[in-house]
């Protein structure tokens, strides 16, 4: 059976648990020197739940997830552009004219939607994954209420039919991004530099 793992995050510090550093679904141990854990992305930090107590175990397996689940969410750059992977397990394309569908005040989707950010790398967008845990936080990108503020997306072509006809007047391209997010009521951030 495959281990699973608890973001940090989620659970605050647990003293006495070995605590691991994520990177593209790969978990290597990190010894949590102060100095080193000020300067690492929480969201890279988590817990073995098996290494955590029966209770504790019973009370985060919820939002536990699976190296294979992140390699699920993984974007790839390759010599040729971005691809996703979508919830059919089919490469997408990531180009400027990628139909998204803006998350906040719009869609809650289910757990099988993947999340993303847009972000400017030397003057081009991007996505990145957000990881939402099985039964956690959708709630909260769907309010607006993360650090990602107004800038979370889905790829249109998750959607099921019925939402897809529902929302079709909302539906932007990647390059409407940075309007979009200029032009919503509570831009606080845009996109991540």
């Amino acid at each position: 059976m495959e281990d699973k793992y608890i973001s940090k995050r989620y659970t605050g510090d647990i003293p006495g648990i070995k605590i691991y550093m994520n990177h593209n679904g790969v978990f290597k141990e990190c010894i949590p020197l102060l100095l080193r854990m000020r300067s690492l992305d929480m969201n890279t930090l988590f817990y073995r739940l098996s290494d955590l107590s029966p209770e504790l175990q019973e009370e985060y397996s919820d939002m536990a997830i699976s190296p294979k689940e992140l390699l699920d969410k993984r974007v790839k750059i390759g010599k040729n552009g971005q691809y996703v992977v979508d919830n059919d397990g089919t490469k997408v394309r990531v180009t400027e004219n990628t139909y998204l569908l803006p998350i906040v005040g719009n869609f809650l989707p289910s757990d099988g939607v993947n999340a993303f950010t847009v972000k400017n790398v030397n003057g081009k967008l991007e996505l990145v994954p957000i990881i939402v845990c099985v039964n956690c936080h959708w709630a909260e990108l769907f309010t607006g209420q993360t650090k990602y503020k107004n800038n979370v997306f889905c790829l249109a072509s998750d959607l099921e039919p019925e939402s897809l006809s529902n929302f079709v007047d909302k539906i932007i391209t990647l390059k409407q991004v940075p309007e979009y997010l200029a032009n919503a009521e509570e831009y606080k951030y845009g996109i991540i530099k």
